[in-house]
């Protein structure tokens, strides 16, 4: 199958910017500090929905040609949700997972 490969992406799932928000000095629960990051900034947070979130990367890719992506959880807390992406990609993404060394569940 020809097309692009895409050695470098970041899936940005519910569960990244979650684990954002719970760090977050903003006021209110995690869920008031999403919705307040998205108004002021325009971004469209993704469903918690990780099938609903794959099949627009899937279809993405396929809009510009990139017939597989190698893509990043960007925190520890976002890898279940990219191991369960890449599952269900039918071999159109490979996961690795950015991980904080100093993050208390990171491995020795």
């Amino acid at each position: 199958m020809a097309g692009l490969v895409d050695f470098h992406s970041h899936f940005f799932s519910r569960a990244f910017f979650e684990s954002l928000a719970a760090q977050s000095p903003l006021p209110g629960d995690a869920a008031e500090r999403i919705d307040f990051v998205a108004a002021r900034t325009g971004i469209e947070i993704p469903s918690a929905n990780t099938a609903e979130h794959l099949e627009t990367w899937l279809a993405e890719l396929d809009r510009f040609g990139v017939r597989h992506a190698v893509t990043f959880a960007s925190v520890i807390d976002e890898a279940p949700t990219v191991a369960s992406a890449v599952r269900a990609s039918a071999g159109r993404l490979s996961g690795f997972v950015a991980i904080d060394p100093r993050h208390p569940e990171a491995p020795d």
